[in-house]
């Protein structure tokens, strides 16, 4: 048998929790690319979807729902977060830098994969703060 090596990877940025001016930034960001998108997150058909697996199984805690969920919903919500870039570049970089230990220049300067993996490591680290940011962008 082949032997898998699992490699560890240094992140080059390490998220901090949002503070206060952050909020602001986020509800810009939600605000150009349309608060409409986010919110059709949770009736996502693939988020349902999987929900519905994970019905299937003859035991389910509410920890393998919420896991199911929360991954289809962050992974949604970076899709949507990338497609909506072009409105709202300087903010994304923004609030990446007041949320990470990397400054403004450093974070328009990570290859592209670094960039999206820190897109998609805020979103799953920090849904709580997105869904009470989108409340105040109608």
């Amino acid at each position: 048998m082949e032997e898998v090596k699992e490699e560890l990877v240094e992140k080059k940025y390490i998220l901090k929790t949002p503070k206060a001016p952050d909020v602001f930034i986020l509800a810009n960001i939600i605000g150009k690319i349309g608060v409409n998108k986010f919110t059709t997150c949770l009736k996502d058909d693939e988020v349902q979807n999987l929900i519905k697996d994970v019905a299937k199984k003859k035991s389910i805690s509410n920890e393998d729902i919420s896991m199911v969920a929360g991954i289809g919903v962050f992974t949604s919500i970076a899709q949507i977060v990338l497609e909506g870039m072009p409105k709202c570049e300087e903010d994304v970089y923004k609030l990446l830098s007041n949320t990470s230990n990397l400054s403004l220049d450093e974070v328009k300067d990570l290859d592209g994969v670094t960039f999206v993996e820190m897109i998609i490591d805020f979103f799953k680290s920090n849904m709580d703060f997105i869904k009470a940011a989108s409340k105040l962008v109608k």
